[in-house]
């Protein structure tokens, strides 16, 4: 049970909690524990939620937006406007769970996004060539990458959804 009053830590504890009960996927589950632990907690975590204010959530998302990686490089704002994105489903289900009158979320604007290019030199995928040597190069390596990559290109599910596939969930 939480306190009436609980801090961001203590809800979000309690609100990842139920999303695991419910089947969130072990793989979304990790990425939700990196990011709450290492970027939206050490700034909102200690605040009462029934405190936290938009103008907080922008000081945030400015400071977010100027970090960088841990290899130095500029955070892209679509890295950080997915930060906003859970920070956004945690507040509103906070809202809702402790019947608190406002979001502070709910007219905060996303960054911007980079205009990236993808020209008729540098396409954005590989051609069938390219995987046909690239699935070639991963049959010849000792381990499990040929069928995952197999199973990737096929239906182009990502690595967790792969990783998280049990035997049950295929229908020969």
């Amino acid at each position: 049970r939480l306190p009436a009053r609980p801090t961001l830590g203590v809800y979000a504890k309690s609100w990842l909690e139920r999303r695991l009960d419910r089947g969130m996927k072990p793989s979304t589950a990790a990425r939700v524990v990196q990011v709450l632990e290492q970027v939206i907690l050490p700034y909102f975590g200690s605040n009462r939620v029934d405190e936290i204010r938009k103008l907080d959530i922008e000081t945030w998302l400015g400071t977010a937006s100027r970090s960088r990686s841990p290899k130095g490089r500029p955070r892209a704002p679509e890295t950080v406007n997915g930060w906003l994105r859970l920070l956004r489903t945690l507040m509103r289900d906070a809202a809702s769970d402790l019947e608190i009158e406002h979001d502070p979320t709910a007219r905060v604007k996303a960054l911007p996004a980079r205009v990236t290019r993808v020209t008729e030199s540098r396409p954005n995928s590989l051609s069938s060539g390219e995987v046909r040597r690239f699935l070639d190069a991963a049959a010849k390596e000792p381990g499990d990458a040929y069928p995952i990559c197999v199973v990737g290109f096929l239906t182009g599910m990502r690595f967790g959804e792969i990783s998280a596939l049990e035997w049950h969930d295929v229908d020969e």
